[in-house]
């Protein structure tokens, strides 16, 4: 007997009207903590209040001079600017800080 899934609310599908409201317009770079990252993605805990974890890629690491291997590390202190996609909050342009 199959049983019945229940589905987990994911804050990376929230609609682009409420992820929109949410991004006070104008705002610069954003500071924030790495929360988990692997396989060349994770999440970014972002410092301003009431924004969910944010999804980041390794192609939005800011690359640094003479490094090749672009990668975060769990704890780690950044700067990104944030993109709001078709499937959420996006972090671009990673830097360390």
């Amino acid at each position: 007997m199959a049983t019945a899934r229940t589905a987990i609310p994911n804050p990376l599908h929230y609609s682009t009207e409420r992820l929109q409201s949410a991004i006070p317009a104008g705002q610069g770079r954003k500071a924030g903590t790495v929360n988990r990252w692997g396989n060349g993605w994770g999440f970014i805990q972002s410092d301003a209040p009431g924004l969910a974890a944010i999804f980041a890629h390794y192609r939005n690491i800011r690359p640094l001079p003479g490094v090749q291997h672009r990668a975060l590390i769990p704890g780690q202190r950044v700067t990104f600017h944030i993109a709001v996609t078709d499937k959420g909050l996006c972090a671009m342009d990673i830097a360390a800080e």
